[in-house]
């Protein structure tokens, strides 16, 4: 993440999307905290608060405004994600 700008980009989207399910979300979040945030010490409420507020913000991908098949049928995403 730290030397990816994409990698960075696609974790917000991952964790800012309302398809993928909370339990994922808390499994990456907390994969990051532990990689990334060693010092930060999270309670599990904070957790929990982060990944709501994570999942309210807009990031890359405007979730409520997309229509996937249609931008798989055009192409347009990313061979990436």
């Amino acid at each position: 993440l730290l030397q990816s700008s994409e990698k960075a980009h696609l974790f917000l989207d991952v964790m800012s999307c309302p398809f993928v399910s909370i339990d994922t979300r808390r499994f990456l979040y907390r994969k990051y905290l532990k990689n990334f945030e060693p010092n930060l010490n999270r309670s599990h409420l904070e957790i929990e608060n982060d990944l709501q507020s994570l999942l309210q913000t807009y990031w890359f991908v405007k979730w409520d405004e997309l229509d996937i098949v249609k931008m798989i049928e055009k192409k347009e995403l990313k061979e990436s994600y």
